[in-house]
């Protein structure tokens, strides 16, 4: 199934099968045996991605992906805490999305 979601998120050839797998592993037992932080960033940038070349509506959604994800990691609902990476990858969202005054 890894590999199937890393063929999937490949240059966003389908985030959403990807995620409908990933979906799956998250709530099959046990968790930290195959869900590891690289997964979880991988799907990070993917929706960040996918929020770069969608219209408005889907940018929405796509970023809500990501701020939900990460906040889960962040919240210990997820079997893995955020690494430097993790932080950097929604950093970068931030700055590219977030209007500062």
């Amino acid at each position: 199934l890894l590999a199937v979601i890393d063929a999937c998120l490949h240059n966003g050839f389908s985030v959403e099968r990807a995620q409908q797998i990933f979906n799956r592993l998250r709530k099959a037992e046990p968790k930290e045996s195959i869900l590891q932080i690289n997964l979880y960033n991988k799907f990070l940038e993917a929706y960040l991605d996918m929020a770069s070349i969608h219209e408005v509506r889907s940018r929405e959604l796509w970023l809500e992906h990501a701020w939900n994800l990460f906040d889960g990691m962040n919240r210990g609902l997820e079997p893995v805490s955020p690494n430097a990476r993790t932080y950097a990858i929604m950093i970068i969202a931030l700055l590219r999305w977030v209007k500062f005054s």
